[in-house]
C-alpha cells in the first residue's frame, strides 16, 4: 500500500530552521531527492517518507532532538487550516475534535487521527501510515505540538493537556517538551495520544456559530463526497482509527464503514485483499514503530501487540519481512542518517 503524497506546504519553515541550527537545507534535502523548489513553495508533491525523513535527518545531524517542536512554532496548522476553521465554529471542544477526526483523512492520507471517549475525558490518538523503516519521532511530536497550539486557541494560551503519550522513547532534555505539553509526558506507551480532562473536553467555544458551522460543514462534505476511496483504503483507515479504542475487529470496522461484516469481507476479497491482510499490515507497522523508536524490549512489544510471547512476535515479523525483530532494530540503528 502506497503511503500517499503530501504537498511541500508540510515543509513550511523547515529551511529557515535548518539554517538557524547551522545546517544547509538544500544539501540535506538533496539526500532524500527533495528539490530546492519544495523548500521554497507549497505546491511540490512529496512522499510522506521524504517529509518524515527530512525532519529526522535534520534532528540527528544538527543535534536538535526537539526539531519537530521548534518547527511547529513556525508552521501552524498548514494542511488542516480549513478544517480547524470549521472546528472553531462548533459548540464545544469535544464537537470540534469530532469534526477534525471525521474529516482528517480528506486532507491527510499519510496519517490517522482518532478520538477515544474515556468517561468524560477524551484521548486524541495519532499514527502515521508510511511504508518506511525509519524513525518517525519528529513528525509525531510536530503534529502533537500543532494540535496543542490549536487547542490553546480554543481553551486559552495557558492550557496544557492532562497528559501526552508517545510510542517512542523520550529525550535526555525535556525543557522544550514541558514548555509545549506540560509536566505529564509519557514515553514508550501503547499509543500516541493527547488526553483532555472533562473540563477541557466540554469547554464551550467563544467562536461557535451554528449557522457558519452548517455552511462550512456542507461545503466540506460536498468535497469529501467527490473523493471517495476504494474499499481497501477505506477499511485500512477505519481499522487504524479504531486501533486505539481496543475494538478493531471485523464487525467494528464494518460498522464504522456503514456496512455489514459479510459485505466488507466480500468487497475486500473482490479487491484482492482480506481483513487479515489489513490486520497484519497494521500490526507490522506498529511493530516497526516500537522497534525503531522505543526503548521497549521484545517481550514488552510482543505484549503490547497481543502476541502470546516474544517468540510468537519474532515469528510474525520474520514471516512478514524475512528478518528478525532484533535485526530490524540493529540495522536501523547502524544505518547512516
Amino acid at each position: 500500500m502506497a503511503s500517499g503524497f503530501v504537498s511541500s506546504i508540510a515543509l513550511t519553515g523547515c529551511a529557515g530552521l535548518i539554517e538557524e541550527l547551522g545546517g544547509d537545507p538544500i544539501a540535506l534535502a538533496a539526500t532524500l531527492d527533495i528539490s530546492p523548489e519544495a523548500l521554497r513553495g507549497p505546491h511540490v508533491m512529496l512522499t510522506g517518507e521524504q517529509v518524515t525523513g527530512l525532519f529526522e535527518r535534520a534532528a540527528i545531524e544538527l543535534g536538535a532532538r526537539d526539531f519537530g517542536l521548534r518547527l511547529a512554532l513556525r508552521q501552524g496548522p498548514n494542511l488542516l487550516s480549513p478544517l480547524w476553521v470549521l472546528a472553531r465554529t462548533a459548540g464545544t471542544v469535544r464537537a470540534a475534535l469530532t469534526e477534525v477526526v471525521t474529516a482528517f483523512d480528506f486532507y491527510v492520507t499519510t496519517a490517522v487521527l482518532g478520538l477515544v471517549e474515556e468517561g468524560q475525558s477524551l484521548a486524541l490518538s495519532f499514527d502515521m501510515r508510511l511504508n518506511d523503516e525509519g524513525p518517525q519521532v519528529q513528525v509525531v511530536e510536530l503534529s502533537f505540538a500543532i494540535i496543542c497550539q490549536e487547542l490553546q486557541k480554543m481553551l486559552g494560551p495557558q492550557w496544557r493537556p492532562a497528559a501526552v503519550q508517545f510510542r517512542h522513547a523520550g529525550p535526555r532534555e525535556m525543557q522544550s517538551h514541558r514548555a509545549q505539553f506540560g509536566e505529564m509526558i509519557l514515553f514508550n506507551q501503547d499509543r500516541n495520544a493527547i488526553l483532555l480532562d472533562p473540563a477541557s473536553a466540554n469547554g464551550s467555544l467563544r467562536s461557535a456559530s451554528a449557522r457558519l458551522h452548517r455552511t462550512l460543514k456542507r461545503d466540506l462534505d460536498s468535497q469529501r463526497a467527490l473523493s471517495r476511496r476504494d474499499t481497501v483504503e477505506q477499511a485500512d483507515l477505519a481499522l487504524r482509527t479504531l486501533l486505539p479504542t481496543g475494538r478493531h475487529d471485523l464487525a467494528a470496522v464494518a460498522e464504522k464503514m456503514g456496512m455489514a461484516p459479510r459485505t466488507l469481507q466480500s468487497r475486500l476479497a473482490a479487491s484482492g485483499s482480506s481483513f487479515q491482510v489489513l490486520i497484519d499490515r497494521a500490526r507490522l507497522d506498529l511493530a516497526r514503530r516500537y522497534l525503531l523508536d522505543s526503548d521497549l524490549s521484545m517481550t514488552q512489544i510482543a505484549d503490547l501487540l497481543s502476541f502470546s510471547g516474544a517468540s510468537a512476535f519474532s515469528r510474525f515479523v520474520r514471516l512478514q519481512t524475512g528478518r528478525s525483530p532484533r535485526a530490524i532494530r540493529a540495522e536501523a540503528r547502524d544505518r547512516p542518517r
